[in-house]
């Protein structure tokens, strides 16, 4: 049932951000995408996603909203897809991102892909400063899973994850 209402919420979210787009009140498009450094991505170290804790938003509609930190700790910036700062009215605070992440769910010893539908508009390639920390914010289901992981893409199409978060840790 509360992987239903996740569903459930994640489609409601996709029908609503059609829904902004037609009236208007959608993030505003993304201006051009910053051009991808020249790098050897083999030699640049991946971002660093850690789970920093629950964020204030805390607990809503069956979910505990967390906290994760991206670290980038090589000296040149990396490039990310995920939504520009100014896609939101207000913007988002400086210190906060909005990455497009990947979602993994553990599930009877097995991980599970859960799918997104995320919005089109406002989003591009955003890079992450040299030696910047960032955070942003993941509503976790209160739901049937034993452990999560997040994911994001970043340099030249390449993914990295969270360690794991166990259940007991979004359980309020």
């Amino acid at each position: 049932m509360r992987r239903f209402s996740f569903v459930l919420l994640m489609t409601f979210l996709t029908l609503a951000c059609i829904g902004c787009q037609e009236n208007g009140d959608a993030p505003k498009t993304a201006e051009e995408p910053p051009a991808t450094p020249d790098v050897n991505w083999d030699e640049v170290s991946p971002p660093e996603i850690a789970l920093r804790g629950v964020s204030e938003d805390q607990i809503s509609y069956g979910y505990t909203h967390l906290l994760f930190e991206v670290t980038n700790p090589n000296s040149t910036p990396l490039p990310y897809i995920g939504y520009t700062r100014d896609s939101y009215e207000p913007p988002l605070p400086e210190g906060t991102i909005s990455p497009l992440y990947s979602v993994e769910f553990l599930r009877d010893g097995a991980w599970v892909a859960e799918t997104y539908g995320w919005c089109g508009m406002g989003r591009g390639n955003v890079e992450l400063a040299p030696q910047e920390t960032v955070t942003f914010d993941f509503p976790a289901p209160h739901d049937d899973w034993e452990s999560f992981r997040i994911g994001i893409d970043w340099g030249n199409g390449q993914k990295v994850w969270s360690n794991p978060v166990p259940h007991a840790s979004v359980e309020q």
